[in-house]
């Protein structure tokens, strides 16, 4: 198992606070918040569950009502996906933004990064980066 899918499995058991081998609507709660608040983004009740109904609408498969660890797998890396990509456009509309940085294609500007990454992150970059053609 490579590192990172050790540290979503850790994450996943942590989340599953009653050990069924899924997340409950409840069990999501708690990775919606971490994650959001991850990214300063300070939401209301309303649209935190907003949030997640359609994140179980997007990432439930088999619609069962519950996220599977494959699930949530797919989910933490979409969501992360598009929110970094967000707060990388947001920074390219800022005017202290090298102007070469806003002229590039930003899944351009992730592959240039690659090169400067150890060997293990490369493999999570480059899975990033397709989850983020996916959602873009």
């Amino acid at each position: 198992m490579m590192n990172d899918e050790v540290i979503t499995l850790a994450e996943f058991k942590r989340y599953d606070k009653d050990s069924s081998g899924y997340l409950s609507r409840k069990e999501v709660n708690k990775p919606a918040k971490d994650i959001l608040n991850g990214f300063n983004k300070d939401l209301s009740k309303q649209e935190k569950v907003a949030i997640i109904d359609e994140w179980f609408i997007k990432y439930d498969l088999n619609k069962d009502g519950k996220i599977s660890y494959d699930e949530f797998k797919n989910m933490v890396q979409s969501i992360f996906a598009k929110l970094v990509m967000d707060e990388l456009r947001k920074i390219q509309k800022e005017p202290a933004c090298p102007k070469d940085l806003k002229e590039l294609d930003l899944l351009k500007y992730l592959n240039c990064m690659l090169s400067s990454l150890p060997k293990e992150d490369q493999v999570l970059v480059q899975k990033f980066i397709e989850n983020a053609k996916k959602e873009f």
